[in-house]
């Protein structure tokens, strides 16, 4: 990809649809001008480093709870995703206790999802909507809290270990 190439960018009044800004500017390669103005890297500066064919992508969502990690993809298409999101969240869910959720619909208007999960490698497609993802959320937050990966004092240890990090790059200390 060219370091920096010209894009055509419109700024228009949602409302009216008129026109406020139209320009031409140069800017770095990038997969997307909205993503490159909320800060996201792009990615593609790294796709030769994994043999060709492999890819980075990004995770929408994550959190990790006493060992145990949540994956959420928001997809507004069932057509932007791909085999290899797929035999990810599998071999994540087997190998690192990782449950990944994919959610389909537009932003807040869920409509579908895939879970797929270390009990459940197989996955399963259902519908669902804000209120159901809020209710998986919090069983899956509970489970979680009540089958810890390590006794506390493991876990206690890991902040530790998180604070000497974080007190060789800044001032801040992890929070416990």
């Amino acid at each position: 990809m060219e370091k920096y190439g010209e894009r055509t960018v419109i700024v228009y009044e949602k409302e009216t649809g008129k026109t406020l800004e139209h320009t031409d500017i140069n800017l770095p390669a990038m997969r997307s001008i909205t993503g490159f103005s909320k800060g996201e890297w792009n990615l593609d500066a790294y796709a030769d480093s994994f043999g060709g064919a492999n890819r980075l992508g990004d995770i929408d969502a994550s959190i990790e709870i006493d060992g145990h990690h949540l994956v959420i993809e928001f997809k507004e298409h069932k057509n932007s995703m791909n085999a290899g999101q797929l035999v990810k969240a599998i071999r994540l869910a087997k190998y690192a206790n990782t449950t990944t959720v994919f959610v389909f619909g537009k932003t807040n208007a869920s409509k579908e999802k895939i879970m797929i999960r270390p009990s459940n490698v197989k996955g399963w497609v259902s519908p669902t909507n804000e209120e159901d993802l809020k209710i998986l959320f919090r069983k899956w937050y509970s489970y979680a809290k009540l089958n810890p990966m390590n006794n506390r004092a493991g876990l206690y240890e890991d902040w530790t270990v998180a604070n000497k990090l974080l007190e060789k790059v800044s001032r801040n200390k992890v929070k416990k």
